[in-house]
């Protein structure tokens, strides 16, 4: 009874903002219906420790949504009736700022449970996103301060290591890039924007040899290799440089292990095998590729890959 009457309570406050949150609503309906054994959940949202006073909070079991609810103006309260099986893990998904922020926090299902009361509710800690500026062809480093789901569409790299002057690439599988790893990433568009926290990564990252940093890190001229571009025989090369600043930025990966004296490799791009130097053959013998990097052997109108670069068949 308890429940219900602070529920009921809450229900009536009015709220001139609803409607607006409600119809910029990213997140489907519940496929379950509601029910009074239901579990509630009563709870604020703060972005790095700041209260938010708008947006949608919906409660996930994996995948598959249990339950949502817009904050409410008085007192910038959520309250969310969830369906679930008892001990069934569950998670946030938080609507704001105009993006999706995902966050796991342990939460529980339980049978006509409740997290959280009106004075004193259940606290939803977000991480502001962070974006990865790409370069022309996909790729940026990052290395975040909380686990984070691979988008689709976006690959991820650590690196295995210098072999013979080449670095070597090694996907990330699970879906998962553990906090604090850092990484060479491959996308579309200008950017990617991390804003997933989840927990269990799977890969294992520990021969990983990026170094990532999640604050400003000061570097001694010349020490490191950072993902940049270089001009070598008169050609514009994208790859690990050595560095001549003194200052990385936050949330970025680096080498740091590599021959004194060495300028730097590159990577080919297209089949995610790093590569030193490109070998040169002759054109009407190169592998062709298209841009997913796959080996094409029938040319049609379109661009493609060879020698590890792009050109255009009219």
């Amino acid at each position: 009874m308890k429940k219900f009457n602070w529920l009921l309570a809450l229900l009536i406050m009015g709220s001139t903002s609803l409607k607006a949150q409600q119809n910029n609503d990213p997140f489907p309906e519940p496929a379950s219906e509601q029910s009074s054994t239901n579990m509630t959940v009563c709870a604020q949202v703060f972005i790095d420790g700041t209260l938010q006073e708008e947006g949608i909070v919906a409660v996930y079991a994996a995948d598959e949504i249990r339950g949502k609810a817009p904050i409410k103006s008085d007192k910038h309260l959520a309250i969310i009736t969830a369906w679930g099986n008892g001990g069934e893990a569950l998670h946030f998904r938080v609507f704001v700022r105009g993006g999706v922020i995902e966050v796991d926090q342990g939460l529980t299902y339980t049978v006509d449970g409740v997290q959280g009361y009106p004075n004193t509710p259940y606290a939803i800690n977000l991480t502001a996103p962070i974006t990865s500026k790409l370069t022309e062809e996909g790729y940026a480093t990052t290395c975040l301060p909380f686990n984070t789901r691979i988008p689709d569409g976006v690959s991820a790299f650590c690196a295995k290591g210098l072999v013979d002057d080449k670095l070597e690439l090694e996907k990330i599988t699970g879906g998962v890039i553990p906090k604090g790893t850092g990484v060479l990433v491959k996308g579309s568009g200008e950017s990617i924007t991390w804003g997933t926290t989840v927990a269990k990564p799977t890969a294992d990252v520990s021969a990983n040899k990026f170094t990532g940093t999640l604050e400003p890190k000061e570097v001694t001229e010349k020490s490191v290799l950072t993902l940049g571009y270089t001009t070598k025989d008169g050609e514009k090369k994208l790859g690990f440089w050595c560095y001549t600043g003194t200052t990385i930025a936050a949330n970025r990966a680096y080498i740091a292990d590599f021959t004194a004296g060495a300028r730097g490799v590159t990577f080919d791009y297209v089949t995610l095998t790093a590569v030193a130097e490109v070998k040169g053959t002759d054109a009407t013998d190169a592998v062709v590729y298209d841009l997913q990097g796959r080996r094409v052997n029938t040319l049609k109108p379109g661009l493609y890959i060879r020698n590890g670069r792009k050109y255009i068949v009219r």
